[in-house]
C-alpha cells in the first residue's frame, strides 16, 4: 500500500538544490560510452539524494503504477507536473530511478526530455512556500 508522502522543508531542499546545476547551459546528465550510459557525478548525487531524503519508496509497486493513466499524464504532460502533489512527485521519481536499473539510460532520457528538470522545478517551488520548521 502506498503511504502518503510526508514533506518537510529539508526533503524539498535536498532535491531543489539541483535545479541550478540541471538548468545550467551545457549541463550533461551523462553520456553514452561503448553501449552503456555513464551518469555524471551530479546525476549520481541526485539519485543518492532521492534515496537519502526519503523520495524513494521501497514498498511501492512502481511497475504497476507506471502503467496507470496518472503516471502517463505526469510523464507526458508538462502541465501535470506543475500541479503535482509531493506524493505524485515521489511516485514518478521512484518509477524513473528504479526503472533505470532495468532500462539502460532511461534516466538520462528523462533528463533530455525535460521531465527531471520539471520535477525538480516543482519541488523547488514547493520548497519556496514550505515554512521552515
Amino acid at each position: 500500500m502506498w503511504e502518503e508522502r510526508r514533506v518537510d522543508a529539508e526533503s524539498l531542499k535536498a532535491l531543489a538544490g539541483f535545479l541550478p546545476k540541471f538548468e545550467a547551459p551545457g549541463f550533461e546528465f551523462g553520456s553514452w560510452e561503448s553501449g552503456w550510459f555513464s551518469p555524471s557525478q551530479e546525476a549520481l548525487d541526485f539519485i543518492s539524494a532521492c534515496y537519502e531524503s526519503g523520495w524513494m519508496k521501497p514498498d511501492f509497486d512502481w511497475p504497476a503504477w507506471a502503467g496507470t493513466d496518472e503516471a502517463s499524464r505526469l510523464r507526458d504532460d508538462p502541465a501535470a507536473i506543475e500541479n503535482a502533489t509531493p506524493e505524485q512527485l515521489s511516485r514518478i521519481l521512484t518509477v524513473m530511478v528504479r526503472q533505470d536499473r532495468f532500462v539502460e539510460g532511461s534516466l538520462g532520457g528523462h533528463f533530455e526530455s525535460g521531465l527531471i528538470v520539471r520535477i525538480v522545478r516543482r519541488i523547488a517551488n514547493l520548497a519556496e512556500v514550505m515554512p521552515n520548521e
